[in-house]
């Protein structure tokens, strides 16, 4: 039964990490392509430099998410254990009694 519920909590952890990242992408990639577009029109490097800048800032606020987001899944892993362990014993009872 512990094997089950870790290896459910591991696959849900991956799968979620796995569609945040995927989502994260495609969204910067896309951000990125609207710069791109912008730029390739414009020699000005005033505004070329502030994309960048932009870029950057953008990219700071994802790794920012993505460290919340593995530290809040960190208490939720560690959540699930202290559950676990504290209904473990009715489990057992339980199965003991049948």
């Amino acid at each position: 039964m512990v094997t089950k519920n870790h290896q459910f909590f591991y696959d849900h952890k991956a799968a979620l990490k796995q569609a945040l990242e995927s989502q994260e992408k495609d969204t910067v990639i896309k951000k990125l392509k609207e710069r791109i577009g912008v730029l390739s029109g414009k020699k000005n490097k005033d505004k070329i430099k502030q994309e960048l800048e932009e870029i950057e800032t953008i990219n700071i606020e994802l790794d920012h998410r993505m460290t919340k987001l593995i530290a809040e899944n960190e208490h939720l892993k560690h959540t699930i254990l202290q559950y676990y362990d504290w209904i473990k014993p009715a489990l057992n009872d339980q199965k003991n009694s049948l």
